[in-house]
């Protein structure tokens, strides 16, 4: 059953996942095949996740054919029995098939609706400002709307400056200005019109042709919106809280108030404030969004342009609170910028590494006042060519509660230290993956209590090689910074500036054989090295 975002695996209820302290802590079984623990004589439920596909139709299809709980059947595809598939957001943009990775993952949930579950990304969120700020699907192309430009860039003197008045008055060109300049995905307008060329073969695409497509796939009943519509922002399955983005407080916040689990998006405006706890926080959370997903699809005409002035308070244009929700950073009247405390758009990491927030053990109150919530898992941020477990406490923590990331669409750009592996690059793949790298996080869960009994992971890393499934809760190494204890003088990275001379690698994946990646980060640069364990 599915309630306010949330899924009910078995006879779950909150008051048996919060009756013992075993629910608190990953199983002690921790299973190093989810397979094997899915077949184990309890009853159990199943859950795989991935995520941020970013409209390439490539990486897609390699998740169905590694996936353990997807698999084609002809053109048909089929999910495994019993089985839940949890997609974590941000759907399109940057991979060149934004409409048939839609049509896929919108087929999936329509065939599947109460086994396959979306989570709403910050590329997802900001699509709602097309209807607005382009226009209703078949308007005008030249008597677009006033555009007054976009909170964030006001003072810059860019196009998009408030105070400068000079957004494209032209469909086509505003359209570009938009993707390139307020969302990030520089290509996409381009990408479009050649996945329309193909389609539409031998028909001639146009700039007017695209930005129709947008307009319809963006509006409340298209393609995007559709997607909009059906995705929540949290979702609790069992022990297991997934969102898009991170939880925890990132280091340039000073104010704990407005953070963590309790901060509530309607209440930012200026108020402040938060929730009694998990369960409300959680429930508010979601029925704001249901509400601003409303207010959007009911919406008539085109209304203001929301991004001119920003903020959670109601204008013009309905949605707005969502939209803002996606949006990282929020502005008050003087321009001073400061971090939105948003579960969209929040990282785990800072500089590339996971953050203080992640390691410290202040974390863990997420956990003890959840109702027994064990697991996090989000995408968002890229990190390397596999998924990032981060066991809660971090250096040389021996804690069972984790946070697992999944974004790795950064992949193709990985660096191999240590000469033993090569990354394959990009490829020509029109994303940063490349064309070999795909992963899978799956999730035991007990079908009766909820507790997580084991979690793993399996795929292939960028060099081109498979790993098998591995426990990542199981294995005490993993998530953790690798010590001297275990891996001698390798535990510690070489090279690189002063600063990072005594950094030490953190555990990322198991291969067999004593062999486990280490990964080091700064920003976007991700170094791997394979590190032999002593004993």
């Amino acid at each position: 059953m599915i309630l306010l975002g949330v899924v009910r695996v078995g006879c779950l209820s909150r008051g048996a996942a919060r009756s013992s302290k075993a629910s608190r802590l990953l199983s002690s079984a921790s299973f190093s095949s989810a397979t094997a623990a899915y077949t184990a004589s309890t009853p159990k439920t199943l859950v795989a996740y991935f995520t941020d596909v970013e409209g390439d139709r490539d990486y897609l299809e390699r998740y169905i054919s590694l996936s353990k709980v997807l698999h084609r059947n002809g053109k048909e595809l089929v999910l495994k029995d019993g089985a839940h598939l949890v997609f974590g957001g941000d759907v399109v943009d940057r991979g060149g098939y934004d409409l048939d990775v839609l049509r896929t993952i919108n087929g999936l949930k329509e065939k599947f609706p109460d086994n396959v579950h979306l989570i709403l990304g910050n590329r997802d969120a900001n699509k709602m400002r097309i209807r607005s700020e382009i226009g209703e699907p078949k308007s005008s192309h030249t008597n677009l709307n006033h555009h007054g430009g976009v909170y964030w860039f006001r003072g810059t003197g860019r196009v998009g400056d408030p105070e400068c008045d000079n957004v494209p008055a032209n469909s086509a060109e505003r359209l570009k200005w938009m993707l390139k300049s307020t969302m990030g995905c520089p290509d996409s307008f381009e990408f479009r019109k050649a996945e329309l060329e193909e389609e539409r073969k031998p028909n001639r695409v146009t700039d007017e042709d695209v930005v129709e497509s947008y307009r319809e796939a963006c509006s409340p009943s298209g393609l995007m919106g559709q997607y909009i519509n059906r995705a929540v922002v949290a979702l609790r399955m069992g022990n297991v809280l997934f969102t898009h983005g991170g939880v925890g407080k990132p280091p340039e916040v000073v104010d704990d108030k407005l953070w963590g689990w309790r901060a509530l998006p309607p209440l930012f405006n200026g108020e402040g404030g938060g929730g009694a706890g998990f369960q409300y926080w959680y429930e508010a959370v979601n029925n704001f969004a249901k509400a601003q997903r409303k207010d959007w699809t009911e919406q008539e005409g085109e209304g203001g342009v929301w991004a001119t002035r920003g903020g959670y308070s109601k204008n013009s244009n309905r949605g707005g609170g969502l939209m803002m929700y996606g949006m990282g950073w929020l502005m008050d009247e003087a321009g001073k910028r400061s971090k939105n405390p948003s579960i969209i758009y929040s990282s785990w990491l800072n500089d590339g590494m996971p953050n203080d927030s992640a390691k410290s053990a202040e974390i863990e109150e997420i956990f003890e006042e959840s109702d027994g919530l064990q697991l996090i898992v989000n995408g968002h941020q890229p990190h390397g060519d596999s998924p990032l477990p981060i066991r809660i406490g971090g250096g040389d923590s021996d804690s069972d509660r984790m946070v697992v990331t999944g974004d790795t669409s950064y992949s193709g750009d990985v660096v191999w230290q240590g000469g033993e592996r090569q990354n394959k690059g990009r490829q020509g793949s029109k994303s940063g993956r490349g064309k070999v790298c795909v992963s899978e996080i799956l999730i035991v869960l007990d079908s009766e209590s909820g507790n997580v009994d084991g979690v793993t992971c399996h795929g292939v890393l960028s060099d081109g090689s498979k790993y098998a499934e591995f426990s990542v809760a199981g294995d005490k190494l993993i998530g953790r910074e690798a010590t001297e204890e275990d891996f001698g003088s390798d535990a510690w990275v070489e090279g690189g500036t002063e600063d990072e001379a005594r950094k030490r690698w953190w555990i990322k994946a198991y291969l067999g054989d004593g062999k486990y990646v280490g990964c080091h980060a700064r920003g976007w640069n991700v170094i791997n090295k394979i590190l032999q364990r002593l004993n």
